[in-house]
């Protein structure tokens, strides 16, 4: 039986964060396209259900695999959706370079088309 009469925490703790629609579908895997920085989908970088003009930090130039699990996607070398371009769908693409036919470690900016 839970005691009321001690606190359980102090009120300067914070025990939840607000998440946006996006995240939390990513914590429960429903991502739509995620990246890798190796071959074979070892090593998640990002994680994404939205275009993203600069997939950031993590992985500007340094995607090597992705699964598209929803949707159409247009895979950029260039941020803003510049550079060369690729579609990809709904699939496994264990290697970039050899499954589409872009550089490995090249990926800037991701963008939904469907």
């Amino acid at each position: 039986m839970l005691n009321t009469d001690k606190a359980i925490c102090s009120s300067d703790q914070q025990l939840f964060t607000e998440l946006t629609p996006e995240e939390g579908a990513v914590i429960e895997g429903g991502a739509d396209l995620e990246l890798y920085n190796g071959d074979k989908f070892r090593g998640r970088i990002l994680a994404t259900n939205k275009s993203r003009r600069n997939v950031g930090d993590t992985a500007n130039d340094l995607t090597t695999s992705a699964i598209v699990k929803r949707g159409t996607w247009l895979l950029w070398t260039g941020a803003n959706y510049t550079g060369t371009s690729r579609r990809v769908g709904v699939g496994r693409y264990p290697n970039l370079y050899f499954d589409i036919g872009l550089p490995n470690d090249s990926i800037s900016s991701v963008q939904r088309v469907k």
